[in-house]
């Protein structure tokens, strides 16, 4: 079995990330390579390459308007390919942003020029695509006008899954996946004692959230220049943050709250025995493990912070896929990407 793997972002390429946290598609591959009779790349696709020797191209998406979108054109002339010529092709989608695909993807269609405007430039293959614009705005409307291949979305098993397909009405068949058994291992210290205090690493500017939560502990706040926060750190580092700390922060997805969208941070602080603060509709599915309120969790003697750490542990952990069950989910979006051709 010979399977590509790319998308339309350095993430989803295989480039990695700028504070080297895993992206999803890192972990996807991960999955896909537990079979190790298949053959399976992750890259950029050239915009000259023929696909037909592929068995299966999984191709990553966001926002074609999206500045992170630099790999958009080779992304979509994939899957031109593979719809042209028979190619079984899967979707799938990494950012939590991901509802706001198809009114971004009407934006382009309505206004081609925008897809290959000055702005964009700088895209991979910028000059091609202005040679085949027709091309890829022909992809942007069957992804309005058809139903969509077999989609991959990273979710934690118990959150509301029907709320994530909605968001996307061209979705057919969506096959949710918990990549949490294939994150990272980072070998990490073990504190003395563990600090009060919380941990908010993020990549966008989350300091009006944090205003509001009426903290007592001090934070540490981490991050991405969007972030706006005054120090970056790499993911072990930050790792090893949790596991020094008692409190984890995680601001909401307001769009998508409750519907497991896949978290690193979840798993992370859980891993760390550290406790995950969150926005109560998150993670309601998860009895009151994750109910519980800051100011209540700042009043608790050591034993109680460590017995509600490990509660959250335990709700996290019973119910997250296998490895192998990972890749047994990934292999059944193939075969539906293959069964949709016949």
């Amino acid at each position: 079995m010979k399977v590509l793997v790319t998308g339309t972002t350095k993430q989803q390429i295989g480039g990695g990330t700028q504070l080297d946290y895993e992206p999803v598609a890192d972990l996807l591959v991960k999955g896909l390579r537990r079979n190790q009779s298949w053959e399976v790349e992750h890259r950029l696709v050239e915009l000259s390459e023929v696909l037909t020797d592929y068995d299966v191209v999984f191709v990553g998406l966001v926002p074609p308007l999206s500045i992170a979108s630099h790999y958009l054109y080779p992304a979509l002339n994939a899957i031109y390919q593979c719809e042209t010529q028979g190619i079984p092709l899967v979707l799938y989608v990494d950012d939590w942003a991901f509802p706001s695909l198809i009114s971004k993807i009407k934006t382009a269609v309505n206004n081609p020029e925008h897809l290959t405007k000055p702005f964009f430039e700088r895209r991979y293959g910028h000059a091609w695509a202005l040679e085949h614009r027709d091309l890829l705005i022909g992809v942007l409307e069957d992804l309005l006008q058809e139903k969509w291949p077999p989609t991959v979305i990273p979710a934690f098993t118990w959150g509301d899954h029907q709320v994530l397909q909605d968001r996307l009405p061209m979705l057919d068949q969506a096959v949710f996946v918990d990549p949490s058994a294939f994150a990272r291992p980072y070998a990490v210290t073990k504190p003395e004692a563990k600090k009060r205090r919380w941990v908010l690493g993020t990549v966008s500017d989350q300091r009006t959230w944090l205003s509001k939560q009426g903290l007592e502990w001090p934070v540490k706040y981490l991050g991405s220049r969007s972030s706006k926060a005054d120090v970056k750190m790499k993911e072990r580092d930050l790792v090893q943050l949790y596991q020094d700390s008692w409190g984890v922060l995680s601001p909401p997805y307001k769009q998508i709250l409750g519907t497991g969208w896949w978290r690193n941070r979840f798993v992370y602080a859980a891993q760390s025995g550290a406790i995950l603060l969150c926005d109560p509709g998150e993670a309601a599915q998860l009895s009151g493990a994750y109910q519980v309120s800051a100011a209540d969790i700042e009043k608790m003697s050591d034993d109680e912070l460590l017995g509600l750490a490990n509660w959250q542990y335990r709700e996290l952990t019973s119910r997250q896929m296998s490895r192998d069950a990972v890749y047994a989910t990934l292999q059944s979006a193939a075969a539906m990407a293959l069964e949709r051709l016949k």
